[in-house]
C-alpha cells in the first residue's frame, strides 16, 4: 500500500511533481517542497494513473478542501475507488463519514479530479487511498 499525505497550509493553487523511489513508492512534491506518497492497493494501478495536480484550500466555513487531479495513462477506462482520511496537526486521525470508499471512472487518456472536505477546521493533513474497483479496467 503506497500513500499520499497532504500536510500543508491551505492554498488555492498547489502544483505537484511526481517520481518513484527505488521501493516503488510514488513520491509527490508540492510547490513548498513537502513530499508525500500516494497509497495504492494495486501496484499496476499506479502505473496507469498519474497525479497531475494536488490542490488544498480553506472554504468560507473554515473547513479544508482537498482535490487530486488524476490522469489515466492508458486508452482503457479505469474503474477505481478512493478514500480520504483526515488528520489533525499532531497526526491523529479524525473520524469522518467521508472516510468511506467512493467510486469513480477515469476514461482512457483523460483526467478526473477527486475531492473531499475535511470534517473540522482542525484537519491539517490528509491521506488518500486508491484501489482498482471490481472490473477495474474496461
Amino acid at each position: 500500500m503506497k500513500k499520499i499525505m497532504g500536510c500543508r497550509t491551505p492554498t488555492p493553487s498547489n502544483t505537484v511533481t511526481q517520481s518513484t523511489d527505488t521501493a516503488g513508492n510514488v513520491q509527490v512534491t508540492d510547490y513548498t517542497g513537502k513530499t508525500s506518497e500516494l497509497l495504492v492497493g494495486d501496484s499496476g494501478l499506479i502505473a496507469d494513473l498519474a497525479i497531475e495536480r494536488a490542490l488544498v484550500r480553506t472554504l468560507p466555513t473554515g473547513l479544508p478542501q482537498a482535490q487530486l487531479d488524476l490522469m489515466n495513462r492508458t486508452r482503457y477506462n479505469i474503474n477505481f475507488e478512493y478514500q480520504f482520511e483526515w488528520f489533525d496537526a499532531a497526526g491523529f486521525r479524525l473520524d469522518t463519514p467521508a472516510s468511506s470508499w467512493s467510486g469513480d471512472v477515469v476514461p482512457g487518456t483523460t483526467s478526473r479530479n477527486i475531492q473531499a472536505v475535511g470534517p473540522a477546521p482542525e484537519a491539517k493533513g490528509f491521506k488518500v487511498r486508491v484501489r482498482r474497483a471490481v472490473g477495474g479496467r474496461n
